[in-house]
């Protein structure tokens, strides 16, 4: 008969302090700690409301020979005044931009399409702005502001146009004959 060997206290306080000691190790998990990272930012915007303070100009009837004379100049101005409000931002350059179909009388002139057998030929609405020369063409963009300046200081602040009917260069021919004209003009407050 073979004995057993005898185990004795030490022995088995050995085993059951490796075996805990075992078991600690197998679950304990390597990079389990975590950390939050938030981000923040103002995005630079601008924003405006704009306003016109005719929405139809209705001109008089003239005679084609009047608006011929006038060539370039164009006659019977019209004022119209656009209006800044709730204007907020920096940081871009804000700017009015001008649209509408237009034709080309040596002067780019706002005229709506018609097939119509009495609509005229030729002419149009000359657009600039008060105290200047310059005929202003569909997609033109006119500055109003600063790009190192807030948005706000264009609240209350206006800016005036003056329409004409012209013919620009008048060129006679079949391009250039009388009846009924319609134009359309959109202002768009731009950011760039």
């Amino acid at each position: 008969m073979q004995q057993t060997p005898r185990v004795g206290p030490r022995f088995l306080f050995t085993l059951v302090f490796a075996g805990l000691l075992l078991g600690l190790v197998s679950n304990a998990e390597a990079g389990s700690a975590g950390t939050t990272v938030n981000f923040a930012a103002k995005l630079v915007g601008g924003t405006c409301q704009i306003a016109v303070d005719r929405t139809t100009i209705a001109f008089t009837s003239v005679s084609s020979s009047v608006v011929k004379g006038a060539g370039v100049d164009g006659i019977d101005p019209q004022l119209l005044t656009l209006s800044f409000s709730d204007c907020a931002g920096w940081g871009l350059t804000p700017k009015i931009q001008v649209s509408g179909t237009t034709i080309t009388a040596g002067i780019p002139l706002f005229r709506n399409v018609n097939a119509a057998s009495d609509y005229s030929q030729g002419y149009g609405v000359k657009l600039v702005q008060q105290g200047q020369a310059t005929a202003i063409s569909s997609l033109d963009k006119l500055t109003v502001g600063s790009a190192n300046a807030q948005l706000s200081t264009l609240n209350s602040q206006s800016l005036t146009f003056e329409a004409r009917l012209s013919c620009g260069s008048c060129t006679p021919g079949p391009g250039l004959s009388g009846g009924n004209m319609n134009a359309t003009v959109t202002f768009q407050f731009i950011y760039e």
